[in-house]
């Protein structure tokens, strides 16, 4: 029987795309630099890529932070400073949230059946704003962050740490719910905990070991 569910936040709670692509659009306005459709696309391939590296444990988060929009002006052929552009953009994901579809009843459902605890490899800080500017703060119990554990999502010392502190005896009573194949999902087959991989792009990965695969939040008040 479950108890705990450990649920992921960006692309599962907050929409983390749809709110890159209002920042980065309200930057190139702030900046005047000319926008086009091929910037969000470009950005989520080289960010994807980057946080990846960082879940392979290839990168850190600081590295990323000094690389990623010098990296991403480069390939669209923008003279502008990286970092200046960096530090706005971090900064203003601090303000906006915007929730994936069924996120906010999602919440309400799963907190009156289980205690609620919110995973991510984003800054601490951030994601806090993020969520009590979302109204979702209410409904869960507390939000572990990479940056404060040490080590980021799949490594099973991250979730280690989860289960210490909360001080769960039987790993049988969690389950992790997030839209990361590689971060959520092998999480949880590396610390041999139960998952729902929340596939919302529809990679429709063949092989995949996670324990349910859904494609819509509000089909896990199907299975929970």
């Amino acid at each position: 029987m479950k108890k705990y569910i450990f649920l992921d936040i960006d692309n599962t709670l907050l929409d983390f795309n749809k709110c890159s692509k209002i920042s980065i659009q309200e930057g190139f306005k702030k900046y005047g630099i000319t926008y086009h459709e091929d910037v969000f696309d470009t950005f989520v391939k080289i960010n994807d890529s980057l946080w990846e590296q960082i879940e392979e444990g290839k990168l850190t988060k600081t590295k990323l932070y000094e690389i990623r929009w010098n990296t991403i002006f480069r390939a669209l052929k923008i003279d502008f400073e990286g970092h200046v552009f960096e530090r706005y953009f971090v900064n203003s994901l601090n303000y906006i949230a915007k929730e994936v579809d069924g996120a906010y009843d999602l919440l309400q459902y799963l907190s009156n059946k289980y205690e609620v605890f919110l995973t991510s490899n984003a800054p601490y800080d951030q994601q806090w704003n993020r969520l009590k500017i979302a109204d979702m703060l209410k409904y869960v119990k507390k939000i572990y962050a990479s940056e404060k554990i040490g080590c980021a999502k799949p490594n099973k010392r991250f979730f280690n740490y989860c289960i210490n502190d909360i001080g769960i005896t039987d790993r049988n009573e969690i389950i992790i719910i997030g839209d990361s194949y590689s971060a959520d999902v092998q999480g949880g087959i590396n610390s041999q905990i139960e998952t729902i991989w929340f596939d919302r792009n529809k990679k429709g990965i063949n092989d995949s070991l996670a324990t349910y695969k859904i494609n819509s939040l509000y089909e896990i008040m199907n299975i929970l």
